[in-house]
């Protein structure tokens, strides 16, 4: 076989795992490789192993120009097929890993230098875990292949294969993040924060002479030196503060990359930097900040160690940062609670003119003294540090006075001056800035290659003068920074400060189209490991954007790159349920993102909320939040919803009771689940006063919220005979929403029945009746009503196999408050031995059935209907409502 081999090594693992002993393990080892049906199975895998690894070594040898990487992925057939695995017994994955690249090593003519061969364990790691979970996928769609795994290791494989998985996604883990010791490496984490040939920092009133390590966040204007502060804290930090500095990679947005740091073993207490806060979690959707605070919070604290934090947000971007700040400073129960706000002052005039002198020295600049006062009293009013840098960055030999009276108010205008004269004067400079805006808008980093494809493929820059462009804009026009060796290699990053990319006027969402077929055609100008996150990051903009078929080919194109990435699952999973409105293959995506990171808390909660809202099955919906409830038990949306669950769906009043006052306890201003808990007081516990309580300070919480309104009237009238109040409340829900049809029908009736107004009672029932023709069709004709309790049980239906859906064969008026039961009898007595409450939904027939006997037996259903105006009268004829049992059979399972 040309290539490596893969069966020794995995079966090597899979045994370990199962065998007591070393000499068992060989012995085993040997039985299993004469094992024909196992072996043929690895051998398929084992070519796509082969060639899919040689094209990553191929791939990532490019992106660092490493020839010894070049080297080895040309001759790899030749190499693998030296190394010796007869008598091979690896005791885990790492040892696997580290002695198959020794291996490789030893071949003649191979010599990897510890960049490569740290290179290869990540390639190999990722390889063989992906090489894992084809194995297993062919385990469970093979039952013969299943069987005879058990009777060789009499051990769950599938578990097996997923904890050999896990393993193997650890060791190829590569940090987001760089981790430097402190204080040896003090000044390389200085030289990452302040740009190169930065000027020397001037002593700000924030900073003091010798900081102690805590948790803060430096708040302040955009220009005004944050960043400086940042470096000047590190700078004075005595030796013996930290032990390890956490520097963040530029925007570091997924979510599975802040699990990763639970896979880091600290030696000492911990200080994360992290500059731009305001711009990490945009849109409130990822929350990766909270999570990475929390996740090194408990990684830390478990090792008896302690997490510092230096964060740096714009002060009007505060409302971008997850956890309302900066009331949440102040707030117990938020995550920012032990964190204190450093914010950046005014400064002095003696401090602006010491930076002027600085500044006009670092760029070559002359003028007089008179010039300089002049700029100083231009500036003193300002965001003085980035001010004064773009002034004289861009002076040019000299300026005068007649320069200074020339310039704008602030430092925003002063680069969109300079950006509207680079459309004219520079074209292609202001290509590549535009390009940056492009991908600042995509959530993408700024790497040069890609810079250089949008700057080609989208604006047509010219290809002889991409690189002369940049020197411009870093050199001359102090537009941007450079973060690598090489101007344009594919490492190689650009770096612009916020207040000039809000200079640049273009927009992704105008190009949308254009930039997501680049980003598909020309994915190799990124570096290999981040093309999948880059899918995933251009695919939420997409999808923020309502460009719904471009976030799905950009996560597409993820998931050929990585099936296993969750966050592509999750978010492809969540976009299905939302906008094509398809839940089954939502839940095929979200049950794959559970299936690959099984501690990721929002595919839990999200794929619950499916179950609840879109499957019909709350059984299962509920078990999801309990899990979602493990992983965090103070989660309150997920507390919330099971509340929900358990109230509406399960009818189990004493358990939801539990957690709506669980979310409550977490978050006491929590106005729906207020109301939600008055309503179940009132009709389900009849505790008519705490229901009282409950919708009063639901609507003390947030006076718009319609439904409490409603309820809330409802109780007073039913309860306490206050039918003033009462109509007070009514009213107030009508001007909240004027056109809710419920609200106008249970006010018509209101004022029909209790306030005896015929004439204003029609109105509203007639308005309900326009406005949901379907639902309150017969809202103002006088009919018999149904009675309060009336229950009607539809005719028996013999089956011979479990039931696992019920379709009840016509629509059920919807004036009424409904709930089926559906009952199994097995024993043939009678009487049910299985149930299951299901509440209906507007034009909804078929539901699915949970937990049913596989016996068969008859099966019927009784449908409780309630009327609205909770009159019990008397009852004209009901329909004989017909139900259809879909059962397990084959038959069924094939349509």
């Amino acid at each position: 076989m040309a290539g490596l081999e893969i069966a020794p090594i995995l079966l090597s693992v899979l045994a370990n795992r199962t065998i007591p002993t070393k000499p068992d393990v060989r012995g085993k080892l040997d039985e299993v490789t004469r094992n024909t049906k196992i072996n043929d199975e690895f051998g398929q895998l084992a070519a796509e192993f082969n060639r899919s690894l040689i094209d990553r070594i191929k791939s990532r040898a490019k992106d660092l120009d490493h020839l010894e990487l070049q080297s080895l992925a040309f001759h790899w057939d030749i190499i693998a097929e030296q190394i010796d695995f007869t008598e091979i017994v690896f005791e885990s994955e790492e040892e696997a890993v580290t002695w198959l690249i020794e291996e490789v090593n030893d071949v003649e003519d191979v010599n990897l230098d510890e960049e490569a061969n740290e290179e290869l364990q990540k390639l190999l790691s990722e390889e063989f875990r992906n090489v894992v979970d084809d194995f297993r996928d062919q385990v469970i769609q093979n039952e013969e292949l299943s069987r005879q795994l058990q009777r060789e290791f009499q051990v769950d494989v599938l578990d097996e294969l997923s904890a050999i998985r896990e393993e193997f996604d650890r060791l190829a883990y590569r940090r987001p993040y760089t981790l430097y010791s402190f204080p040896e490496d003090r000044e390389s984490v200085i030289s990452t924060l302040q740009p190169e040939n930065a000027v020397e920092f001037v002593d700000r009133q924030e900073v003091p002479k010798n900081p102690d390590p805590g948790r803060y966040v430096v708040v302040g204007p955009s220009g005004a030196g944050k960043t400086r502060i940042l470096a000047a804290f590190i700078d004075r930090l005595s030796e013996d503060s930290v032990d390890h500095i956490l520097l963040p990679d530029e925007r570091m947005l997924d979510p599975a990359d802040v699990k990763g740091i639970a896979r880091e073993e600290f030696a000492g207490d911990v200080l994360l930097i992290w500059e731009d806060i305001h711009r990490i979690d945009e849109g409130g959707e990822s929350l990766v900040l909270e999570s990475a605070i929390r996740e090194l919070s408990h990684t830390l604290d478990s090792n008896g160690h302690n997490l510092y934090a230096l964060l740096e947000a714009r002060s009007g971007q505060l409302h971008n940062v997850p956890g309302n700040l900066p009331a949440a400073f102040d707030d117990e129960q938020s995550v920012w609670y032990d964190f204190e706000e450093l914010r950046v002052e005014n400064v002095d005039l003696d401090f602006i003119h010491d930076l002027a002198v600085r500044m006009a020295d670092k760029y070559d600049v002359s003028g007089t003294n008179e010039v300089l006062e002049a700029l100083i009293d231009q500036t003193a009013s300002r965001s003085a540090p980035i001010y004064i840098d773009a002034v004289l960055g861009t002076a040019g030999d000299e300026l005068t006075i007649s320069d200074v009276e020339a310039l704008p108010d602030n430092v925003e205008d002063l680069w969109q001056i300079q950006y509207e004269a680079l459309q004219s004067d520079s074209r292609d400079e202001w290509y590549v800035l535009a390009s940056m805006k492009l991908l600042y808008d995509l959530n993408l980093p700024y790497y040069s290659k890609l810079v250089r494809t949008i700057y080609l493929e989208l604006l047509s820059g010219d290809r002889g003068r991409f690189r002369k462009s940049v020197e411009h804009l870093k050199q001359k026009r102090q537009w941007i920074d450079i973060r690598g060796e090489d101007l344009v290699s594919r490492q190689t990053q650009y770096y612009i400060h916020d207040v000039q990319l809000e200079a640049i006027q273009v927009c992704a969402r105008d190009d949308a189209s254009e930039l997501s077929e680049v980003l598909l055609s020309e994915e190799e100008s990124l570096p290999t490991y981040t093309r999948p996150i880059a899918h995933l990051n251009a695919g939420s903009a997409f999808s923020k954007w309502d460009r719904i078929s471009l976030a799905i080919d950009q996560w597409k194109a993820a998931l050929d790159l990585d099936p296993t990435f969750p966050e592509v699952h999750f978010n492809y999973g969540l976009l299905l349920a939302k906008h094509q409105g398809n839940p089954t293959k939502a839940e095929t995506h979200l049950r794959k993102a559970i299936e690959y990171d099984p501690d990721f808390l929002e595919a839990y909660y999200s794929y619950a909320l499916l179950l609840q809202q879109s499957l019909g099955r709350p059984k299962a919906a509920a078990d999801y939040y309990r899990r979602a409830l493990e992983l965090d038990s103070k989660f309150v949306d997920a507390l919330y919803n099971l509340g929900i669950v358990l109230h509406r769906d399960l009818n189990r009043p004493e358990k939801a009771e539990e957690y709506y006052r669980k979310t409550l306890k977490e978050n006491s201003g929590h106005a729906p689940a207020h109301n939600n808990y008055g309503v179940l007081l009132k009709e389900d516990l009849n505790r008519p006063i705490e229901a009282k309580q409950h919708f009063e300070r639901s609507l003390s919480i947030d006076p718009r919220h319609t439904l409490a309104h409603l309820n809330y009237a409802n109780l007073l009238n039913d309860e306490f005979s206050k039918t003033h109040e009462a109509k007070q409340h009514f009213e107030l829900a009508l001007q909240l929403e004027p056109k809710n049809a419920d609200i106008h029908y249970e006010y018509g009736i209101f004022v029909k029945e209790e306030l005896n107004q015929e004439k204003e009672g029609q109105k509203h029932l007639s308005i309900a009746r326009s406005i949901n023709p379907k639902e309150y069709k017969n809202a103002n004709i006088e009919i018999g009503k149904y009675p309060q309790n009336l229950s009607v049980e539809t005719k028996k239906q013999s089956v011979s196999s479990r039931p696992v859906a019920i379709n009840l064969g016509a629509d059920i008026p919807k004036n009424t408050a409904l709930e089926a039961i559906v009952k199994q009898d097995v024993t043939g007595d009678g009487k049910p031995d299985h149930e299951q409450v299901i509440h209906l939904m507007d034009g909804e027939n078929k539901y699915r059935l949970d937990g049913f006997d596989p016996t068969g037996g008859d099966v019927w259903t009784e449908i409780k209907f309630r009327s609205k105006d909770g009159q019990n009268t008397a009852s004209f004829d009901v329909p004989s409502y017909e139900l259809y049992v879909v059962d397990n059979s084959p038959e069924e399972n094939r349509s």
